[in-house]
């Protein structure tokens, strides 16, 4: 036999030993069997980015309101922090606009901050986000006194700041909570943090 017949002689090789591809029909099954698997993992992922957001945003309300209450112990006199819209003034209705903390040694009220006599400590700008943050009572302020308690609660028993994702998660709603001695607390949707009170 030449070299030429043994250069083209066919393979011997049987069928299980050739490599062989993905045949069109399993390329399809693999990528219908990957987009079920995506639909049913993303409402999963989209909440628990929503979760971790509302817990970043509650935590900063209740950082500030921690540093007005320790500012106003220290300092010996009211501190007030209010919703704002430009950070300059106690303009917000809602407190997703942001909100400033001042010494309010002018003792305005309602909380004012009044420029040129009062004190600004720190500015927190609006959520980057469609997020939305209300308190009940309804207020646009609190203000420490220098014993560290609240004294201007909208209920004797506290004052409640709930954060809404939007969309409305409510596995992602956050509650601010303070209670009458200043002290805070993050409570989850559905929990009541006191009596005529519910995290919802």
């Amino acid at each position: 036999m030449s070299l030429t017949q043994q250069r083209y002689r066919p393979s011997t090789l049987s069928p299980s030993q050739r490599e062989r591809g993905f045949s069109l029909v399993e390329l399809m099954i693999a990528l219908a069997i990957g987009t079920i698997l995506l639909m049913i993992a993303a409402p999963q992922f989209n909440s628990a980015i929503q979760t971790q957001q509302s817990n970043t945003e509650v935590t900063n309300l209740m950082m500030d309101m921690q540093y007005a209450r320790s500012e106003a112990i220290k300092e010996g006199q009211n501190v007030t922090i209010c919703a704002s819209t430009d950070g300059a003034s106690c303009s917000g209705t809602t407190w997703n606009s942001g909100w400033i903390i001042f010494s309010n040694i002018s003792a305005a009220s309602p909380a004012a901050f009044t420029k040129g006599t009062d004190v600004k400590l720190r500015v927190q700008p609006s959520l980057t986000t469609k997020d939305t943050i209300t308190s009940s009572p309804a207020t646009n302020s609190i203000t420490y006194n220098r014993d560290g308690f609240g004294v201007n609660f909208g209920n004797a028993t506290g004052q409640l700041f709930t954060l809404h994702n939007a969309p409305i998660n409510n596995a992602a709603t956050r509650c601010l909570f303070l209670d009458a001695l200043g002290r805070q607390k993050v409570y989850k949707y559905g929990d009541t943090p006191a009596t005529g009170f519910s995290c919802s």
